[in-house]
């Protein structure tokens, strides 16, 4: 995932010291007087260069450090809407002012900023006021496309650190509670120690949560009772019924999952990559299939689709097995036609809750 490109703030605050001015409009008495009267003006410092030609206006404009640019209609050699059109294609992103002789409530017109009606123009400071009324709003959006950005980059990041921990994060606390469950002779300070693991992994888990939610207006991904019971009952009772493939290119989330089912006597295959897991499935017909998301060759979405779409195993259940809870992927799990999702991390409990439920065992 590319990450939102990023605006140097620095580069969008007001500028306080004197505004750069181009103007185009034909030299003449009413340019000059619109010249004196900014030169003039005690409202705000301006500094202004004129250019009435094309060439001129263009070559100018290209210099990049002008704070706005002031469009007359009437110019020697072209007209102003023509004059606007070619500054915006060139790549001049200066808020543009255009001198109308339009009065009255009209739209700017296109690629301009805002627009002053000439009988205005010499009525008190207004064109000046008009002046930095573009510009401030010109850096305004500037630094309001930049804190979007900056949100953008930031919500990013934490959402990739989110899938990024869920994995180590969930087989953490899966392997704690499966020992603790087991009770393999643990003496009073090591179930100690491992009670405080299991602890801080589950208040690690929230924290994570809290950073990741689960969009609770997104369309849930289908639950295993959507599917067609006898196609449930054929997988159920047939020779694979009892047998679960789990694909995760993560050997320790795999070992949690054969530790956690082979404990409830499931037939648990391992595969570390899609290509592999649909050889297994192909062979074996499971009742389950277990599949992270992203894993090498086909990611879990990919070969969810393949499964669903090949008659002699589209019964079984696939159980999508990921860190990500954004709208648009549970709704790209949905569209693959996954049965049911399992967000990681899990505890064991939630896993062989899952795989019962795919199975239809109460």
């Amino acid at each position: 995932m590319q990450p939102p490109a990023q605006v140097d703030t620095r580069s969008v605050s007001f500028p306080t010291q004197r505004l750069k001015i181009l103007l185009a409009a034909r030299d003449d008495d009413r340019s000059g007087l619109i010249r004196s009267r900014l030169v003039a003006s005690t409202r705000r410092s301006l500094h202004v260069d004129q250019a009435s030609t094309a060439s001129d206006w263009q070559r100018q404009a290209l210099d990049g450090t002008y704070d706005a640019v002031l469009v007359d209609t009437h110019l020697d050699d072209v007209d102003g809407e023509t004059c606007l059109w070619r500054l915006r294609s060139m790549g001049v992103v200066a808020p543009v002012l255009m001198l109308t002789s339009n009065g009255g409530d009209h739209p700017p017109p296109h690629g301009a900023d805002d627009y002053l009606a000439i009988t205005e123009v010499l009525n008190g400071d207004t064109l000046v006021r008009a002046i930095v009324a573009v510009v401030e709003h010109h850096h305004l959006t500037l630094a309001l496309a930049a804190a979007r950005n900056q949100a953008a980059l930031a919500t990013t990041t934490l959402s990739e650190l989110a899938h990024d921990l869920a994995t180590p994060l969930g087989v953490v606390m899966g392997m704690t509670q499966a020992l603790l469950t087991d009770d393999n002779g643990l003496n009073l300070d090591s179930r100690a120690c491992l009670e405080d693991v299991a602890r801080e992994a589950l208040r690690a888990c929230a924290i994570l949560k809290r950073l990741n939610p689960i969009d609770a207006s997104a369309s849930p991904p289908r639950q295993p009772a959507t599917l067609d019971p006898d196609l449930r009952r054929a997988t159920a009772s047939g020779p694979g019924s009892r047998t679960v493939v789990i694909a995760d290119d993560d050997p320790a989330t795999r070992r949690l999952v054969c530790a956690t089912l082979k404990s409830d006597q499931y037939t648990v295959l391992e595969a570390a990559d899609g290509e592999h897991a649909w050889r297994l499935i192909r062979d074996h017909h499971p009742a389950v299939a277990i599949l992270d998301w992203q894993m090498p060759i086909y990611s879990g979405l990919e070969l969810t689709d393949v499964i669903k779409g090949d008659p002699q195993v589209q019964g079984m259940t696939v159980i999508m097995l990921t860190g990500r809870t954004a709208q648009a992927d549970r709704e790209a799990g949905a569209r693959a036609r996954a049965d049911l999702y399992l967000v990681k991390p899990f505890l064991p409990l939630e896993l062989l809750g899952a795989v019962q439920q795919a199975l239809g065992i109460s």
